[in-house]
Parts: C-alpha cells; structure tokens; sequence
C-alpha cells in the first residue's frame, strides 16, 4: 500500500508522520511512503521502517532519513524525483497511489467541496496529482469553514474524506533549511539583478502568483514588493 503525502508545512509538518503512526498502529505493514519531500522532523518514520510498518520511501530523504538510508538501512530502494516527475510518475501509472493525506491549511469547506490552502510563497500544488489518481483522499485540517470555500483549489468530488484535528502542524517551521535567506553573495546578486528586471519589464503586478526558487526566495519576493 502507498501512502502520499507533502511538504507544505516543511519542518513544521505533524500529518505525514501521524498518518504513519496511526497506520502502524492498524497493524499496517511494509507500506510506501510517497512524500513529495521529507524534513528531519519526520525522523520517527525511521522506528516504522524498522518496526516493518513502512517499507520504504519514494521521496527525497533529509535530515536524519536521508543519513539512515544513505547506510542502506532501508530494506526498499529509494526513489529521488523533481517535483514535475513526481506528478508525471503518478500520472503514467508508475506510481499508484492508494491514500493520499493532504494537510490543507485554512480554509477548508465543511461541506467538502472545496480545498483550498496557501503555504508560504505560493499557493501549494503539489498534492494536485495525489487528489485526481489516489484511490482514497483524506483532507486534514485544523480550520474548518462554512461552505463555500474561497479560493479553491482542489475539488470537493476528488477528496473522500475531511478529518479536523487540533494542529496540523507549526507554520513558523516553514522557513527552515533551503526557504531560510541565504548568505551567498553570488545567489543575493542573482536575486536582486532579477528582482530588478520584474521592477524594470513591469511582469509582477499586485495579486498575482509568483514563485522563485529556494534559498533566496524569500528576500526577492520582500524587494520585489517594494520595488
């Protein structure tokens, strides 16, 4: 069985790994874990393989996870992919996925209708894919709200299941490893020679999305909006 699961919360996530854990504790075995990255704050996953609840993981490895098994601890064979591979991968069937969890962070439709969510420096679509192929979705969310939900973007017929908990998770973690402002000058000239051409060509108007890479993502965007 394949679980999948994202990294929008990053280093503040709580639903992947309980997901896990509540699974193991159903008595699940040698289940795949299709995350669309891992943070050191899902090191418990390591006591599931070990436990033979989880078999192994399709997904980038960080932190503790990655140095577990970089040691070929892991009885499977890890599987890297670009997030565009990733959504190819479950799109052509390489990848079936049987329950996806999405941590959908406020606000969610009480009538299931509508998911929307927005992490970060981008609204989140990396559990797009998840929601149209997994045989089962499961949408948690600690902010229910009346229906209808604004804006969307998952639809309501796509998503199975609506679990409300108390926290999904800690956003303050978000900014941690590569979304922390990086000190490298050659990647903040980079940064602001292309905040400078956005400014210059008039491409970033108030309101519309934008998403630059990691690390110096966070001061662009902060000089782009003021430039």
């Amino acid at each position: 069985m394949t679980i999948s699961s994202h990294h929008h919360l990053r280093e503040g996530d709580r639903v992947a790994l309980t997901a896990l854990q509540t699974a193991a504790r159903m008595g699940a075995k040698d289940l795949v874990w299709f995350p669309s990255a891992s943070f050191p704050c899902h090191e418990p996953v390591i006591d599931l393989m070990k436990s033979g609840a989880v078999h192994h993981i399709e997904g980038s490895m960080n932190g503790p996870l990655g140095d577990y098994c970089s040691h070929g601890n892991m009885r499977g064979l890890g599987v890297l992919r670009s997030h565009g591979g990733r959504w190819q991968a479950v799109q052509d069937g390489e990848v079936h996925i049987d329950i996806a969890v999405i941590a959908a962070l406020p606000p969610i439709s009480s009538q299931c209708r509508r998911l929307a969510w927005q992490v970060g420096l981008r609204i989140a679509g990396f559990a797009l894919a998840d929601s149209v192929y997994a045989d089962r979705v499961i949408a948690v969310t600690d902010n229910l709200v009346p229906f209808p939900c604004i804006p969307w973007q998952i639809q309501g017929n796509n998503v199975d299941y609506v679990v409300q908990v108390d926290s999904i998770g800690d956003p303050s973690m978000i900014v941690s490893g590569t979304t922390q402002i990086t000190r490298s000058p050659d990647r903040l000239r980079i940064s602001e020679l292309v905040a400078r051409f956005c400014a210059t060509v008039a491409s970033c108007v108030t309101g519309s999305p934008f998403r630059p890479e990691l690390a110096a993502s966070p001061w662009l965007s902060w000089t782009i909006s003021r430039a």
